[in-house]
């Protein structure tokens, strides 16, 4: 189970954008655009932000924790974040958001459009993808534990070195996408889903 982000019902509202390059403890942040910010190093937690835009910005070492973002959007983000922790992105936009080396755990995102969301050498725990679009999204050397992806497009997206053992991915759409044998060993899917499947693994069917 999912554990929720822990924010409390009253938040100082944060008005002043510079002071997101430091470190952030409970405040809202709401309907303002971040453009071309340099992030190194800060912690966020406990943080509400609705309708954030963030664009052509490079975040280095950030955390986040018991963080919500809801109707936010991220477009070309460098995002090299150490942790996030019990966050939820809700009805976010994320395009051409990078994460490198990053440990997600008890992450939700739902409702979220997130095209040529690139994701490489991270580790996964409690981590659900939920009625996402995540067309041409990269997914490389990754750790699994208990991820749950549900009524998501994952098409023309890449996957490399993802186990898979365990994951249901039945309810998923993967037109055009590519993957490694070793990455979807295991994996749960429907018998409609099979002949694409053996498709993808260059399986010929007489």
């Amino acid at each position: 189970m999912i554990k929720q982000p822990k924010v409390a019902n009253k938040l100082n509202e944060l008005r002043n954008i510079d002071l997101l390059v430091g470190d952030l403890m409970g405040v809202e942040v709401k309907s303002i655009t971040v453009s071309k910010l340099v992030i190194t190093n800060v912690e966020w937690n406990e943080c509400y932000f609705k309708h954030v835009v963030f664009t052509d910005s490079k975040i280095d070492d950030l955390s986040l924790i018991d963080c919500i973002f809801e109707h936010c959007t991220f477009i070309n983000v460098n995002l090299n974040s150490r942790f996030v922790r019990r966050c939820k992105f809700s009805h976010c936009k994320i395009m051409g958001w990078n994460v490198d080396k990053c440990d997600l755990q008890d992450v939700h995102f739902t409702n979220c459009s997130m095209q040529y969301f690139s994701l490489t050498n991270s580790k996964l725990r409690n981590t659900y993808f939920e009625k996402c679009l995540l067309q041409e999204s990269r997914f490389f050397e990754l750790q699994f534990n208990n991820v749950k992806v549900e009524s998501s497009d994952w098409s023309e997206s890449e996957w490399y070195h993802v186990p898979m053992k365990g994951i249901d991915i039945s309810n998923c759409f993967f037109n055009q996408w590519s993957v490694d044998a070793s990455s979807l060993k295991g994996c749960i899917i429907d018998e409609s889903q099979a002949s694409a499947f053996i498709r993808i693994l260059g399986i010929e069917v007489k």
